[in-house]
């Protein structure tokens, strides 16, 4: 494939996936405000190294969603918001969609079980599934993505979850780390002193 037909099917797939009441903010992630909360869509194309394992190319990609807490100040100390977008990566919660459509990675030299993986839309070098793969895509972002934001955008239950949960499985957030790990110890110390002064706030009203 050549740099221009990647940049062609790029485009094709960003353009067929973006939730249209999300903003696109280079490269490939799409940002909504919503409360004290940045929610992010991320089309997350592979890169070379991983395309080559694969022997796939560039234009195949994951579905990433993200929720950054803007109570929380961003690592260089700024406050994020819709004016000043974090990179995907910083967000709080991160989670990665799974697609119905079945493929099978075109690589050799993996197990069936690892090349079944769900986590990736395979697109054809000829770019031949594109229109399937999208659709795919989009099916999935709508089925799940509502849900997921609604469960991780909420302070009480990212507490709950960071305090109790052991698992990361599925769609679950897979950056937060073991539970009693100092990531997770430190954002759940953040959230719980949100909610607290939040609800100082309330009872003084």
């Amino acid at each position: 494939m050549t740099t221009a037909q990647i940049g062609k099917f790029r485009s094709a797939i960003l353009d067929g996936i973006g939730p249209s009441d999300f903003k696109h903010s280079a490269p490939s992630t799409f940002w909504r405000p919503s409360g004290e909360n940045l929610l992010a869509v991320t089309v997350d194309f592979l890169d070379r190294s991983h395309a080559s394992r694969f022997n796939s190319n560039t234009a195949s990609f994951g579905l990433e969603l993200g929720v950054f807490f803007t109570f929380i100040p961003r690592p260089n100390g700024e406050i994020a918001s819709s004016e000043s977008l974090p990179p995907h990566f910083e967000c709080h919660l991160r989670g990665a969609l799974r697609r119905g459509l079945t493929q099978v990675a075109p690589a050799s030299g993996y197990s069936l079980e690892h090349r079944l993986r769900r986590d990736i839309w395979w697109v054809a070098p000829d770019g031949r599934n594109l229109d399937r793969v999208v659709q795919s895509a989009n099916r999935v972002l709508r089925r799940q993505s509502g849900p997921w934001f609604g469960r991780f955008s909420n302070p009480e239950h990212v507490s709950s979850f960071l305090e109790h949960n052991t698992a990361q499985r599925g769609t679950l957030p897979f950056n937060v780390g073991r539970r009693g790990s100092p990531f997770r110890k430190e954002l759940l110390g953040r959230i719980t002193e949100h909610i607290g002064g939040a609800g100082r706030s309330t009872s003084k009203g």
